[in-house]
């Protein structure tokens, strides 16, 4: 019993985060910032939190279509609502997490309904829906696992790409990710690779499949060798730095926290502006910076990109936009829940305005890429075939000819989930000053 009490307090945080989640639109970020047990827990029990919330967030529907079938009301029907939360988190750790025992789980998460007045008495239903799981021994379709994406969004996958890809889309995007890093000297990226049990892909990235653990405690990390970037957040610089010498050039990044592209720039000589809206996400890249030893060759600025100007012009401007952030729904699931189609249409239009005003600091002849960490095509290829994004600026496509993912007819890059074993989903467009 002492173990079971021992794992009380995470999973009642990771029930209070997922009900943020669900029913208060939260982000996960927002969630654990806003909870205040979160922060007392150790820091095994805050990576467990994570973990089981993770699972939770991808497998929802599957679980619910579990939970339905051994439930004798519809689960819109529960009440109070929260109990659902309580079987899923149940759910989620009986079905997707393999080192806890079930008899455990339900024994933890009973307890959870036990301490709230409002669902002691749902204590039975709990503890008999579990365990008629459990003595089920229900096992999960993977093949339906792709229905986990809400229709909405796969359907606008369908319509972007055709239901086959969309599929392989949905179930890439479903997947733990693997643990990507940059490393910052490109003739140590071997020495890295063998230090911490790593294989390098391509660029300065080494893939960690395997890993589980705390990355602070990763050799390299404490001496700011690398730091932590998807190997498709890698790609925009690489596009923008092709075959030129960026040593001692002065780049503006705009959008540019937490600092992965900022840092890749440094790495290779430049001089950075990076430009930033929030001051908590500048926060974090400072501390990169610091810890990888770049942090003189950056100035950073918060302010609203779509409103900034700089008294000086650029050559190179990197400007990864704001953006539905669909392409990382592995790292991020809690998009699923609190984005919408109504959301994507808003942020085109604020994307259209970024890169206008980014427009007005480029040189003549200058090199602009724009990117967006979205599988939406309505915010990369779309602004483009309807040419709205260019409109009033002085800027053209300049197309990308070759390059490790193979670009498109009209020049652009387009990463998804599934390449390269797992990656996030990136629309990438190169445009040069032509007056």
């Amino acid at each position: 019993m002492k173990k079971i009490k021992e794992g009380l307090s995470s999973r009642i945080v990771a029930f209070q985060i997922i009900n943020s989640i669900i029913y208060d639109k939260q982000s996960l970020d927002e969630a654990i910032l806003q909870n205040k047990k979160y922060p007392c827990l150790s820091k095994e029990d805050r990576a467990f939190v994570r973990l089981i919330v993770m699972a939770t967030l991808r497998n929802i529907m599957t679980i619910d279509d579990i939970i339905q079938k051994f439930s004798n009301r519809p689960l819109n029907k529960l009440n109070p609502k929260k109990i659902l939360n309580i079987l899923r988190l149940g759910v989620a750790q009986i079905l997707f997490i393999d080192d806890i025992p079930a008899y455990a789980v339900v024994n933890l998460v009973v307890e959870i309904a036990n301490l709230d007045i409002k669902t002691k008495h749902t204590k039975a239903i709990i503890n008999a829906i579990l365990r008629n799981i459990i003595r089920a021994n229900v096992k999960v379709n993977k093949e339906d696992m792709y229905k986990n994406i809400p229709n909405w969004l796969f359907q606008n996958w369908v319509q972007d790409y055709g239901y086959d890809k969309a599929k392989k889309i949905a179930e890439a995007s479903l997947q733990r990710p693997y643990l990507d890093i940059t490393v910052k000297k490109h003739e140590q990226i071997e020495q890295v690779a063998s230090k911490i049990g790593g294989k390098v892909l391509f660029g300065n990235t080494i893939r960690c499949n395997d890993f589980k653990g705390d990355i602070t405690k990763l050799a390299g990390f404490a001496e700011g060798d690398w730091w932590v970037q998807d190997i498709a957040s890698s790609l925009p610089v690489q596009i923008l730095s092709g075959k030129e010498d960026l040593k001692n050039k002065i780049i503006l990044d705009l959008c540019a926290a937490p600092g992965g592209k900022t840092m890749q720039l440094a790495a290779l000589g430049a001089k950075v502006t990076a430009v930033d809206k929030s001051c908590r996400r500048l926060e974090i890249l400072k501390a990169n910076l610091k810890r990888v030893g770049l942090a003189q060759r950056v100035d950073i600025i918060q302010a609203d990109v779509s409103k900034w100007q700089s008294k000086n012009k650029f050559d190179y401007i990197l400007l990864d936009a704001p953006c539905s952030a669909t392409g990382t729904i592995r790292r991020h699931p809690d998009l699923l829940y609190i984005k919408s189609a109504k959301d994507i249409d808003k942020i085109v239009k604020i994307q259209e305005d970024i890169i206008k005003n980014a427009s007005k600091m480029l040189n003549k002849d200058g090199l602009l890429v724009y990117s967006v960490c979205s599988l939406q095509k309505l915010e990369g290829e779309q602004h483009f075939k309807k040419k709205s994004i260019l409109k009033n600026t002085s800027l053209k496509v300049d197309k990308i000819e070759d390059f490790i993912i193979k670009p498109s007819n009209d020049g652009f890059v387009r990463s998804l989930p599934y390449m390269f074993g797992g990656m996030d989903g990136f629309f990438i467009a190169r445009l040069r000053h032509s007056c």
